[in-house]
């Protein structure tokens, strides 16, 4: 158990004032050049309030940084480290949970100009990435290799953000030296399963399911989906244990009243189907009524023995 701190001593302070962000604006000119410090009130709320993540008016950076390397995060944060300022990264933009939100004003860090996928270490199974690189075409240069980055987060996300919002898993975070001592930025995930084979299942029950009207209803899925509570299930690995798992799933669907339990092993299906999934949120965006209508969504977490009981 630590040793309870004095709220006095406790809190953190900010200084968002105006002569700390324009101090703080010129030292960042400095940095980084005139071109990547933007102070624009669009540009800031752009950072800040997203359709999938609504925040207060107030709660926006005071600038928007653009960093080129590692280099530049570093001198970035240390100079917001020692006037005092808050600081929120910005990647995909996709967050829900309002992670955007610049409660205390402060500079956002936007990584987009480093986007690149530095190395791939096939036989070591790991790939080292800069934040801004998009996962699903991570996952295109990695198809040759035969093998995926297993994380499936919503489209859009990218790698930094999926490590701030921890939406992944045995991914590392660090740095690295060339031989010239320059940092380099370094995620690395670690055990990239071989994709050999890949079955898509899809079972629904009787009950009525608000999501699945939603779809049908916004015309995002090229099919008329039955709406019902739906389960979709991806299977990958090798193709006796692929065939093993479809085949457990539809014994606990029937045994627990499943309707409809759909296989499909063709690309194009899997693809539809599994992309129907990701449908929800902009189905749902779809049916707003008037532009302040807002789209509040959480993600849940249980225990994995309660999972179950959180569905039903």
């Amino acid at each position: 158990m630590g040793t309870k701190l004095h709220p006095s001593k406790a809190k953190v302070y900010y200084d968002p004032s105006d002569y700390n962000i324009a101090q703080a604006t010129k030292e960042l000119i400095q940095l980084l050049g005139p071109d990547n410090v933007i102070s624009d009130l669009d540009e800031r709320r752009a950072h800040s309030i997203t359709k999938w993540s609504p925040a207060a008016p107030t709660q926006i950076p005071s600038l928007v940084v653009f960093p080129g390397s590692t280099a530049d995060v570093s001198a970035v944060l240390r100079m917001c480290s020692s006037v005092r300022l808050h600081v929120v990264g910005f990647c995909g933009g996709t967050s829900m949970p309002g992670a955007l939100a610049a409660t205390r004003g402060g500079i956002c860090i936007d990584f987009n100009r480093m986007d690149k996928i530095e190395e791939i270490h096939s036989q070591d199974m790991d790939v080292v990435v800069q934040p801004a690189v998009d996962w699903q075409d991570l996952n295109v240069h990695l198809e040759p290799y035969d093998l995926f980055f297993p994380p499936d987060p919503g489209p859009g996300a990218k790698i930094g953000g999926m490590v701030c919002l921890n939406s992944s898993s045995d991914i590392f975070v660090g740095s690295r030296f060339t031989e010239s001592k320059d940092r380099h930025e370094l995620f690395r995930h670690k055990c990239i399963p071989v994709r050999t084979d890949e079955t898509m299942g899809r079972v629904d029950d009787s009950s009525p399911c608000g999501r699945m009207w939603a779809i049908n209803k916004s015309g995002s899925s090229s099919k008329q989906w039955n709406e019902n509570a739906t389960l979709f299930l991806l299977f990958s690995g090798l193709q006796l244990a692929v065939k093993a798992y479809v085949e457990q799933a539809r014994a606990a669907a029937e045994q627990n009243g499943g309707e409809d339990f759909e296989v499909s092993a063709h690309k194009e299906t899997i693809n539809a189907w599994w992309g129907t999934r990701k449908q929800v949120g902009p189905s749902l965006m779809a049916l707003k009524t008037h532009p302040t209508d807002l789209f509040l969504n959480a993600d849940t977490a249980v225990p994995m023995s309660s999972l179950a009981d959180m569905i039903d």
